[in-house]
Formats: structure tokens, sequence, C-alpha cells
């Protein structure tokens, strides 16, 4: 429906139904940490990251880390110079 759109579950919210939000078309499972808890829901630990991979794999789906922007926003024309420089 929106192909340009990222759609992003926490999954420390969702853990049971995971897998329903990736078959509908979510794309992203949020800022997970296993170093910080998650500071907007603190009651809602995060999932270890072995048990999302998992989930994810399942589903023929990869878990892969990613930068807290976009690839597609990547750009001098969307980040400051210096952290555009830090980028690449």
């Amino acid at each position: 429906m929106f192909p340009d759109v990222s759609v992003q579950v926490p999954p420390n919210l969702n853990i049971n139904h995971s897998q329903i939000f990736l078959m509908a078309g979510s794309d992203d499972w949020g800022g997970i940490s296993p170093l910080t808890p998650d500071y907007v829901n603190p009651e809602a630990p995060w999932p270890e990251i072995e048990e999302l991979k998992i989930i994810t794999n399942e589903l023929g789906f990869q878990l892969k880390e990613r930068l807290p922007i976009y690839p597609k926003f990547i750009g001098e024309e969307f980040l400051d110079q210096k952290i555009f420089e830090k980028i690449y």
C-alpha cells in the first residue's frame, strides 16, 4: 500500500504476536538494545536478540542491525556534514 514507508513494531510490546506483524508487512523492530532498557516502556524488557532472530528467520526474514536513520535518508541533504562523515 505504501512502498516507501517503513512500519515499526516494538517487539517487547508484542512478543507473543510478533510474527503476525511481520506477515502483515512490518519491516522494523524499532530501536531494540541489549544494553539499555526501553525508556518509553520500562515495564516491558527487550526480547533477547537471539529470540528475535529466531522469530524473524522462521518467516524467511533476516534480522539485521541498522543505524538510527533509515538507509534511504543517509545523504548530505538529510544529515549534518559531521554526522555524514562519521557514517561514511
